[in-house]
């Protein structure tokens, strides 16, 4: 309670809710689920502790905030912000620093002092937001899902919750994404803000060992199953098969075309365009041996 005693903004903007687990994985997104039902706001901005915003995008969001929610509800939309990490490895690692601006954080993307977040550990998490394009727009652009997608969101508080029996590391995120995209939800870029990592050393909840990846994938299988099912899409809501392939089909790829606005956009700051080609290739998945 320090925090509250030596900050005004934290006494009167933060809310503090205790969670008590006796034993098992980190409850990660239980504890997701309390901070969205206990939010005081009509949205939410889905982060992990360890990102930090440019120290604009209050300002951002209040100047754009009516035409934001105005599109949200009209189009179903939520909001990505692309997210980086500081560049270099081991002893090599830049120290952190936060960009105030778009072109301060461009310049140093460009001496790859800061690059997309895990660019060089596991691209597929956040290339969908097509970070390339992100460099140049100036407005708002509707992202392709790709499965394994987990980007960092500004969205309406009512959206899906995200699935309990993701505990400890794996595929927390990666599912909400999954069952945004199965609900109907566009994800649609912003093309100001942006948030950094800060790096830390690994959280002693964080495990490689092989009998979690066992449960993970055991959950990821039935999470997929379900979800396919419930909102009727995808591989299994399909009915195409009885069983499971060795790896989980995302929605059929003909369905997979960047949003084309055929309306003009209100009059407001922000302007929506037509999407480029995506320069990200999307191939379907192989057949199960």
């Amino acid at each position: 309670m320090k925090l509250r005693r030596l900050s005004e903004g934290v006494l009167h903007n933060v809310n503090f809710h205790l969670v008590f687990e006796e034993k098992g994985p980190y409850p990660v997104n239980f504890l997701r689920n309390v901070a969205m039902e206990n939010a005081k706001t009509e949205f939410v901005f889905l982060i992990d502790v360890d990102f930090v915003p440019y120290p604009k995008i209050r300002t951002y969001l209040n100047s754009q905030w009516d035409y934001l929610k105005s599109y949200s509800e009209k189009e179903k939309a939520i909001f990505v912000v692309p997210a980086f990490e500081m560049g270099g490895t081991g002893e090599g690692k830049r120290k952190f620093f936060i960009p105030d601006s778009k072109e301060s954080l461009l310049r140093r993307v460009r001496e790859e002092s800061i690059l997309p977040v895990h660019v060089n550990k596991y691209a597929q998490a956040h290339q969908a937001t097509m970070y390339d394009y992100w460099y140049q727009a100036n407005q708002m652009y509707t992202a392709l899902y790709e499965m394994t997608y987990e980007p960092y969101i500004i969205a309406p508080r009512d959206i899906p919750r995200f699935d309990t029996r993701f505990s400890g590391y794996g595929h927390d995120k990666v599912s909400h994404a999954y069952e945004l995209n199965c609900a109907g939800y566009k994800f649609v870029v912003l093309p100001e803000p942006f948030i950094i990592h800060l790096e830390h050393d690994a959280t002693d909840w964080y495990t490689n060992r092989g009998d979690v990846w066992e449960r993970v994938w055991l959950h990821w299988y039935a999470f997929v199953y379900e979800k396919d099912y419930e909102y009727k899409r995808g591989f299994f809501g399909a009915g195409e098969a009885a069983n499971p392939p060795h790896c989980p089909k995302t929605i059929p790829v003909d369905q997979y075309e960047i949003h084309v606005f055929t309306e003009e956009a209100p009059e407001a700051p922000v302007q929506i365009e037509e999407a480029p080609e995506a320069p990200v290739q999307i191939e379907e998945a192989p057949e199960a041996p």
